[in-house]
């Protein structure tokens, strides 16, 4: 009984699921348990509180706010912000880290760029990321992938594995297009801009779906993306898996003593918190 919009027929089709639905939409769409969420969003739409005048802002917007509340509601406000609070101890150390691994002109790059140093060419610049995503990085070198327990899989490269967590999309391409042709199964970032340094938007990609991220910074973005695991109880990527259980428990301290770590990953923790 609500006013129909394009959006809202979409999740009331998807919810019942209904067979009309084209290629198209049932590749943008929820699942049925999901889109009844988002219905009871749009019935409850999102209203001003109290006399304060503030911004009202659409269901669809407020799909996008569920991340960081969630994850403040199950691990505490004081937890949920560490990422933001501490970045500025844990980056210098893990710059420090990385100039000590063997070098190659990529990991070179990387380390100019998170140094925000000004020896770039105008062709490195344009190709290269934001100091903190340069640091991302680093940490993914540092902690670069390894193949998870006795089963076999092929082993990739912490460069490889960049495409795991962070794409760059060109603003002026379609993202319709970037989805359709997109096969990775576990959440991403797309950063979305005219440059890498240049980023306007950043987006969730996860199941061929984006969610926009709150944050306009590459740290606030890559802070989402890793709540976004917590939010919705998925795995790690198996590639970025080292990487992601160090944010969790050198940083967010959270399950520290039951989750599983790498010796990389032990001895990497040990280093920075008797530094940090």
């Amino acid at each position: 009984m609500l006013a129909s919009t394009p959006y809202l027929e979409q999740l009331l089709q998807s919810a019942r699921e209904e067979q009309g639905e084209s290629c198209e939409d049932i590749l943008k769409s929820w699942d049925s348990d999901m889109s009844t969420l988002l219905l009871l969003l749009h019935i409850l739409s999102p209203q001003p509180a109290g006399r304060k005048r503030t911004t009202k802002i659409s269901a669809r917007q407020a799909v996008d706010h569920l991340i960081l509340r969630d994850f403040s509601l199950l691990f505490g406000p004081e937890t949920s912000a560490r990422l933001l609070e501490r970045w500025p101890s844990y980056k210098p150390k893990l710059i420090k880290e990385a100039s000590m691994l063997a070098s190659t002109p990529y990991l070179e790059q990387l380390l100019q760029s998170a140094r925000d140093e000004q020896g770039e060419s105008c062709e490195d610049i344009l190709k290269s990321w934001d100091s903190d995503m340069s640091t991302l990085l680093l940490l993914l070198h540092i902690l670069s992938p390894q193949p998870a327990g006795r089963k076999r899989t092929t082993k990739i490269s912490a460069r490889q594995a960049v495409d795991h967590l962070v794409d760059f999309h060109k603003s002026c391409r379609s993202l319709e297009e970037h989805l359709d042709a997109d096969e990775r199964r576990q959440p991403y970032l797309l950063a979305s801009g005219t440059s890498r340094r240049a980023i306007s938007n950043y987006y969730i990609v996860m199941d061929k779906k984006l969610i926009l991220c709150q944050g306009t910074t590459s740290l606030a973005a890559f802070d989402e993306l890793f709540k976004v695991h917590f939010v919705f109880s998925l795995n790690y990527d198996e590639a970025l898996c080292s990487m992601y259980t160090f944010i969790q428990t050198a940083v967010f301290g959270i399950d520290v003593g039951i989750t599983k770590a790498t010796p990389k990953v032990k001895d990497l923790r040990a280093k920075l918190l008797n530094d940090v």
